[in-house]
């Protein structure tokens, strides 16, 4: 018992290190998470990982290298070889940590394969066909093999079902409360929808067995056709709940998937030979032989099975609580429930008592499998038709509910009107291979040099702040006083809104004052920043943040000075930034008109949850998110002691001030948490207060008219006397004009935007007060509204659908024709 102990910890080890290797290697591969997660810091305890990788190697090697057993012949070749050649390897990490350098490049994606390959080594070498041939010839025994024991499995999915159902529901109600009995009615619909998934899964094992009893005899052989079908569905599963959130498509997606799947499919059938071969026991069939360390390692007393089962679903459970909200498009939360329904599963099968003899007769249980799939499958027919509803809003309360609702749903690509979603798919996450380059982006024709002082100009972005959070656009705000007297200075765009519901792609946007592709980063960048371009034209005294995506586009200049130089983006913070700031502009003497950029991440949902979701002060937020608004209250503070800065060195009536965030957030509307995949209201419309020095205060501005964040650019030139803007449906446009007929001329009926990171759109419409939205990912379309501070969701009929999907279609295209040839 204690060689297999070992030899199981020693593989779970192994295997645990692989995954998480390969995992940086593949998001080092993937352009946005390689900027987010690999250089931005997104994930602290990853980067330590990374940082760590070399001398974290070594145990991991030397468990591995003890654990390799005794050997003979060809497999003590291999097992020397193994030895030597990762022995080396280690060296050459020691020499050269792989993980901290590797780049955005094809070679991540190389690497990520090679990471793979000690789980299918040690697991050929565990597996020793010539011993287990041996041990068959003098175990007549072996070759008698009990077909499947499907009263075993039935049970074990049943009680499987419902152990998945409560932890699933138990923590929806803990979180979000049972209020209503609608709830209650959901919840039941929860339970029914585990149940029919596992009954499905029990038909897919009982068919599974049959293959096998017909093919073959041993164990041994048959544990194949189980691996297969194992291999299978985690390819399924990587594919659809892994590789999908990450924008990581194309046929290499599936490539991988097998890869992975196949790899830990052998190293598990190699360990439960192994372990055969040091038991007295022997597994009674292949699907016994596959499960044969469970089976071994689970403990016989009650108390032990009842420990062990809360171990496995310690953190699982812990997942779906601590990252409700700072998920990744579920993926987060569906891998946990993943390790949930398998841990369940197999543990409900290990703890019970083999049948003796041959198994008995299963027609009942597969009948009644099939008649509940069945009128699960006539509930969804009837809520596709629209009888019945709810289910989509408590999915998002119930993780569990939502993953085996949407497993047992068609498959989204077979809907009638999958061709516009496959089209919004092809234009998001470009690969490097698409016919796109950067495109010289002129706001005006020519730069010409102006008359007078220019006036200092001030960006603050919050990242992730909401427009209903600041006073101006919420009278019910009594936490932000600064800004409120920074806005009675200060036009106040009461209907802004991002083109891109993510860093990744909004903060490049303001720098270009241009839509571009989906793409991170069309390169060289320098053709497409206008900003940086009217900064040297007129010799800007530069303070920047070059946070990681600034660090990508902005390239140093000897008139910039860095701003929280050093520090990971993620721990970029407004009250740091501007002491500093404030510091540099009191020691600068050259008289040059300062330019200062920074986008503190005090709000981003990850440095929130990072921080035990606590608030930073002891004030009462009723009626607001108290983690979320005490941070707002703290930044609100500093902001207001840096504009009595600038009055008190009489900078503030000569300087451009412009208060914005990159995006909203998410917190909770519709069951949803953060902005990454989330195109909706409180996401895509922003604040925008813009302070002008007296001179241009004469300028027209509807404030009430659409504004976006790709505005602020072209109105920097226009208010530096760079003028006319061009027209371009690309291009933003001025806020501020010499008269009102002026600035009209530049608005639009509609405007596209969409998220940073998946192939999810919307469009504006109705003076940018009503959001249609088209989910590629999902499969779904939402229209949304709003009118003095209330948002609505109503249905859209397939008339008004057509219409707006061929707008989002054409500027996509036109994109591509600005771009390039693009992808059609």
């Amino acid at each position: 018992m204690a060689k297999s102990i070992g030899l199981v910890a020693a593989r779970l080890a192994l295997a645990g290190f692989t995954a998480l290797t390969a995992a940086w290697c593949l998001l080092a591969y993937i352009p946005f998470t390689y900027h987010q997660v690999c250089r931005g810091g997104l994930l602290p305890w990853f980067s330590a990982f990374a940082r760590l990788h070399p001398y974290l190697y070594w145990p991991v090697f030397a468990v591995t290298a003890l654990t390799l057993g005794p050997a003979h012949g060809l497999r003590r070749a291999g097992k020397i070889a193994f030895v030597v050649f990762y022995a080396a390897a280690g060296i050459g990490l020691m020499a050269h940590p792989l993980l901290m350098d590797l780049g955005n490049d094809t070679q991540s994606l190389l690497w990520c394969c090679f990471a793979l390959l000690p789980l299918l080594w040690v697991g050929l070498l565990d597996l020793a066909p010539g011993e287990t041939r041996r041990r068959a010839a003098s175990d007549p025994s072996l070759d008698d093999q009990q077909g499947l024991d499907t009263r075993r499995v039935f049970r074990a999915c049943l009680a499987a079902a419902i152990y998945a159902w409560a932890m699933s529901a138990g923590i929806s109600f803990a979180q979000y409360g049972g209020r209503t009995g609608e709830r209650l009615k959901w919840v039941a619909a929860s339970l029914a929808s585990h149940t029919a998934l596992f009954m499905a899964a029990f038909l897919a094992l009982s068919f599974a067995g049959a293959v096998a009893a017909l093919a073959f005899r041993r164990a041994a052989a048959q544990a194949w056709v189980y691996g297969g079908a194992a291999a299978t569905l985690l390819t399924l599963a990587l594919v659809r709940v892994v590789f999908s959130p990450l924008s990581f498509a194309g046929r290499g997606a599936p490539a991988l998937a097998l890869a992975a799947s196949g790899s830990m499919v052998i190293l598990l059938v190699g360990m439960s030979a192994r372990m055969q071969r040091s038991e007295t026991s022997y597994a009674g069939n292949g699907f016994d032989f596959i499960l044969f360390p469970a089976l071994v390692l689970l403990p016989g007393s009650r108390w032990g099975q009842c420990m062990a089962l809360g171990l496995a679903s310690a953190a699982p459970i812990y997942a779906l609580w601590e990252f409700r909200t700072a998920d990744w498009q579920h993926l987060v939360s569906d891998v946990a429930i993943l390790a949930l329904w398998a841990g369940a599963f197999v543990f409900f099968y290990a703890a019970q008592q083999p049948m003796a003899g041959k198994p008995q007769k299963s027609e009942w249980r597969l009948v009644s499998s099939a008649g509940l799939l069945c009128l699960y499958g006539a509930a969804m027919y009837f809520e596709r038709q629209g009888r019945i509803d709810g289910a989509a809003s408590y999915a998002g309360l119930d993780a569990g509910f939502r993953l085996a609702h949407s497993s047992l749903s068609l498959p989204a690509e077979a809907a009638p009107d999958a061709s516009f979603y496959s089209f919004l798919a092809a234009h998001t996450n470009l690969p490097r291979s698409a016919a796109a380059a950067p495109a010289q982006i002129k706001l005006v024709e020519r730069l010409e040099p102006g008359e007078g002082a220019k006036p200092n100009i001030f960006i603050f972005v919050i990242d992730s702040l909401r427009r209903d959070y600041v006073a101006p656009y919420n009278p019910a705000v009594w936490f932000t006083p600064a800004i409120s007297s920074f806005a009675a200075e200060s036009a106040v765009e009461r209907n802004a809104f991002t083109r891109y519901t993510g860093t990744g792609l909004s903060e490049p946007s303001i720098w270009m004052g241009a839509l571009s592709p989906h793409r991170q980063y069309l390169m060289p960048f320098t053709p497409m920043n206008s900003l940086e371009r009217l900064l040297q034209f007129e010799h800007y005294r530069q303070y920047i943040t070059r946070d990681e995506v600034l660090s990508l586009i902005v390239p140093p200049t000897s008139a910039m000075t860095e701003l929280d130089a050093g520090k990971p983006t993620m721990n970029c913070e407004l009250c740091a930034t501007l002491g500093e700031l404030q510091e540099k502009i009191a020691n600068s003497g050259d008289g040059a008109p300062v330019f200062a950029y920074t986008q503190p991440q005090n709000l981003h949902v990850s440095v929130i949850r990072r921080q035990g979701r606590r608030t930073v002060d002891e004030g009462g937020y009723g009626g607001f998110d108290a983690a979320y608004a005490s941070r707002v209250r703290a930044m609100d503070g500093c902001f207001g002691r840096f504009i009595e800065f600038l009055k008190r060195r009489g900078m503030y009536e000569n300087s451009i001030v412009i208060l914005t965030s990159d995006h909203g957030e998410s917190l909770g509307e519709r069951e949803q948490w953060g902005h990454a995949f989330n195109v909706a209201p409180e996401v895509v419309r922003v604040p925008l207060i813009i302070h002008l020095p007296a001179a241009h205060r004469r300028l027209a501005n509807d404030a009430d008219a659409p504004a976006s964040l790709i505005d602020i650019a072209p109105t920097l030139y226009y208010l530096l006397g760079h003028r006319p803007i061009v027209h371009n449906e690309l291009f933003g446009r001025p806020l501020f004009t010499e008269n009102a007929a002026e600035g009209a001329s530049y608005l639009r009926t509609s405007y596209v935007v969409a998220s940073s990171y998946g192939p999810v759109y919307g469009l504006l419409t109705n003076g940018a007060r009503s959001l249609y939205v088209a989910d590629a990912m999902a499969y779904r379309d939402d229209v949304f509204g709003w009118e003095d501070g209330r948002v609505t969701q109503s249905e859209l009929g397939v008339a008004p659908r057509l219409d707006l999907r061929e707008k989002i279609r054409d500027e996509l295209l036109a994109v591509d024709a600005f771009y390039g040839p693009g992808r059609r």
